[in-house]
Order: structure tokens, then C-alpha cells, then sequence
């Protein structure tokens, strides 16, 4: 059985650069903790919608084996 982990960008109040640096730590956890991938909720038009692609694009420098989609 493998698990991947359905994601949803909600910043809040938080700086976008903490929230980036966070956002990518997590993920490069999941990638070593096995998870076979992370996908991404793009909302368009709402506060939840913060250009997931930005952070799909980051998260290739870090990862090894997840799948990434959005």
C-alpha cells in the first residue's frame, strides 16, 4: 500500500518566504519518510490559491523520490 498526501496552500498571515521555507521542509520530509506523492489544490479566486507551481518547481531541488502534481 503507498500513501501520498493531498495538500491545500492556505498562507494565513505568515510571510510568504516562512511559508515557502515551511512549506518545503514538510515536503522533503514526506519524501523521506516514503510517501509515494504530493499533490497539490490549486483554488483559483480565493485566498487559498497562492501559485502552487512555485512551489512544485522549488520542491525539485530537494526531493528524491515523491511524485509531485498539482
Amino acid at each position: 500500500m503507498e500513501f501520498g498526501v493531498f495538500d491545500h496552500l492556505d498562507r494565513g498571515n505568515i510571510p510568504l518566504e516562512a511559508y515557502y521555507e515551511a512549506r518545503l521542509r514538510i515536503i522533503e520530509l514526506y519524501d523521506r519518510a516514503g510517501f509515494y506523492g504530493y499533490h497539490v489544490a490549486e483554488h483559483h479566486g480565493t485566498p487559498l490559491g497562492i501559485s502552487p507551481e512555485k512551489v512544485v518547481a522549488s520542491v525539485l531541488l530537494f526531493i528524491n523520490e515523491i511524485e509531485l502534481a498539482v
